[in-house]
C-alpha cells in the first residue's frame, strides 16, 4: 500500500508583500500532503515499466541520458505509482535532496522510486509547471534547508516538503510566467547550443591563421611580457568569507565556463576583505585563467564587473598593447598551451600551477592587425 503523509502543512505567513490578486499558498494546499514512491528492485535489462529514480533525475529537472530502470509488470499495487502529466516528483534522500522533476507526457508506463515523493497538482488551484519553476528558485532552497536533516545523509520528509509556501497569482498570470521562463529556458539552451559550436570552430580557425606553435613563423615572448607591469600577474582572495549580498563580487573557477562569465551566479564578499586585495582589482577587457583544482579555463572581463576581484585559484592577467585580449584567451585555450598547463601542474590533493610557470609560457605573437583579423572572425 502507498504511503502517504497525513499532516497539513504550516499556516503560518511566510511572505509580507506579494502583488494584489496573489496569494500565499504551500505544496500541500495545492498538491496534497505527498505520496512516497515504489519500494521495488530496479532491473537494467528486460522488459517492464519504466522506473524512475532519484539519479535519473539531471540538474535542470529532467530526465538524463542514464541507461532506464524497470520493475516487473507483476510488480504489487504498481498501479498506485505510475505517473501522470504534471505529477511533480521530489528527492527525498541524499544529497540532491530537494531536486525536482515534472512529468510529461510519454507513451511509455512510469512508476516512480521510493525515495521519491509524488505531488499532485491540483490543475483548479496551480499550473503544475509553474510550481514546477518555484521549485528551482532560491526562495525554495532556503525554506528547504531549514527542514532538511543531516544524518549519514541530508533528507526531507513529505510533511515538510508539504509545508514549503510561496506566493501564488491567478492562473492566466502563471501562464504567462511560464510561458516566458519556457522563452527564456529555450534560448539559453540555443545560446549554450551556439557556444559549443564556436568552441569546435575556433581552435580550426586558429591553427589556419597562425599553425602550429611547434613549428611557426611567428616570434614567441614568455606570457610575463605581454602583462602590463602596473598590474602584474596575480591570483586573488585568499578566504572571501560568507556571501554578503551588497558586497564586492568575486569571481571563482565555477563561474568561468567555456569562455564565458557567469556573473550572476557570483558571490559576493566584503569590502573591507576586498580592500585587502586591491592588487586583484578588475578592470574590463582583463583576462582569466583558471590556476588550481580545474586548470585552464579562461574569460575575458566584462564592463559590468569594474571594481570586482577573483579567489585565490584564479590569475588576472592584463594585457599590454602588443597582444589582443581575445587573441591571448584563444592561445591559452589551445591545444598546446593547454598540454603545456598541464605538464607543469603540480600539487595533490588540489592541482594546480603556480605563478611563477604560468608567466614563462611562451606565446606566440602574430602582428596586431593579424590578431585583430582572428578576433573579428
Amino acid at each position: 500500500m502507498s504511503k502517504k503523509a497525513n499532516t497539513g502543512p504550516s499556516q503560518l505567513q511566510h511572505f509580507s508583500n506579494i502583488p494584489r490578486g496573489w496569494k500565499e499558498t504551500s505544496i500541500g494546499d495545492i498538491g496534497g500532503g505527498g505520496q512516497y514512491g515504489l519500494n521495488a528492485a530496479a532491473m537494467t535489462e528486460g522488459i517492464g515499466i519504466r522506473f524512475i529514480r532519484i539519479t535519473d533525475i539531471d540538474g535542470e529537472g529532467q530526465l538524463g541520458r542514464c541507461p532506464p530502470a524497470f520493475v516487473p509488470e507483476s510488480a504489487p499495487k504498481n498501479n498506485e505509482y505510475e505517473l501522470k502529466e504534471g505529477d511533480i516528483l521530489i528527492a527525498r534522500s541524499g544529497a540532491t535532496a530537494g531536486k525536482s522533476y515534472i512529468h510529461r507526457a510519454t507513451k511509455e508506463k512510469c512508476v516512480f522510486a521510493g525515495y521519491l515523493i509524488r505531488y499532485k497538482i491540483d490543475p483548479g488551484k496551480a499550473l503544475p509547471a509553474f510550481v514546477f519553476r518555484f521549485l528551482q528558485t532560491k526562495e525554495y532552497w532556503k525554506q528547504l534547508r531549514t527542514h532538511k536533516r543531516a544524518v549519514a545523509q541530508p533528507n526531507v520528509n513529505a510533511k515538510q516538503l508539504a509545508s514549503i509556501r510561496f506566493p501564488l497569482p491567478p492562473l492566466p498570470k502563471q501562464e504567462r510566467i511560464v510561458a516566458i521562463l519556457d522563452a527564456a529556458e529555450d534560448l539559453r539552451r540555443l545560446r549554450e547550443q551556439a557556444d559549443q559550436r564556436m568552441a569546435d570552430l575556433i581552435p580550426g580557425l586558429f591553427h589556419e591563421m597562425f599553425g602550429n606553435p611547434e613549428s611557426t613563423r611567428f616570434m614567441a615572448k614568455p606570457l610575463v611580457e605581454l602583462v602590463d607591469p602596473q598590474r602584474p600577474v596575480t591570483y586573488g582572495i585568499l578566504k572571501p568569507g560568507p556571501n554578503v549580498p551588497e558586497g564586492v563580487p568575486y569571481v571563482r573557477v565555477v563561474d568561468i565556463k567555456q569562455g564565458r562569465l557567469h556573473v550572476a551566479q557570483l558571490l559576493r564578499t566584503r569590502q573591507e576583505i576586498a580592500s585587502q586585495y586591491r592588487r586583484s582589482t578588475l578592470s574590463p577587457g582583463d583576462l582569466l585563467v583558471t590556476i588550481r583544482g580545474t586548470v585552464g579555463r579562461t574569460c575575458i572581463v566584462p564592463g559590468e564587473l569594474t571594481g570586482a576581484n577573483i579567489t585565490q585559484d584564479t590569475a588576472r592577467l592584463a594585457p599590454t598593447p602588443e597582444v589582443n585580449a581575445v587573441y591571448l584567451m584563444e592561445f591559452l585555450n589551445s591545444s598546446w598551451a593547454q598540454n603545456w598547463m598541464t605538464h607543469h601542474m603540480c600539487g595533490q590533493a588540489v592541482k594546480g600551477i603556480n605563478l611563477g610557470d604560468l608567466k614563462k609560457i611562451p606565446v606566440l605573437i602574430p602582428k596586431v592587425s593579424l590578431q585583430n583579423d582572428f578576433t573579428a572572425h
